[in-house]
């Protein structure tokens, strides 16, 4: 669900700050959940979203 995603988003958010390495490897995570579902692309872009502002 999207309250799902947006809690798992946030928890990634929170893991990535210290590093680059680990970011890009939280993002790669982000895509394999978010495949197949049906909101995948609206939340995929909230995530990039959120990514970019960091």
């Amino acid at each position: 669900t999207f309250a799902e995603a947006d809690e798992a988003v946030k928890g990634l958010i929170h893991e990535i700050e210290s590093s680059d390495a680990i970011q890009a490897r939280m993002d790669g995570i982000l895509l394999e959940k978010l495949e197949g579902a049906s909101h995948a692309k609206s939340v995929l872009t909230l995530v990039k979203d959120c990514l970019r502002s960091l």
